[in-house]
C-alpha cells in the first residue's frame, strides 16, 4: 500500500506555485515581486486593471 503525506504534497504544490507564477508573469511582461505573486494567489487580481 502506498501512503501519501498530504501536508508535504500541499507544501510542494505551494512552492511550485511561486516558481510557476514568477515565470508566467515574467513572460507576460510584469515586474514580478513576492507581493504580486501573493496578490495573484489571493484570487483578487485582475490583470486588466493592474499596472
Amino acid at each position: 500500500m502506498y501512503l501519501v503525506d498530504h501536508n508535504r504534497y500541499l507544501d510542494e504544490v505551494d512552492d511550485k506555485f511561486v516558481t510557476d507564477a514568477y515565470h508566467s508573469l515574467s513572460i507576460e511582461g510584469y515586474r514580478v515581486t513576492h507581493d504580486l505573486i501573493e496578490h495573484v494567489r489571493s484570487g483578487d487580481w485582475n490583470p486588466e486593471q493592474s499596472s
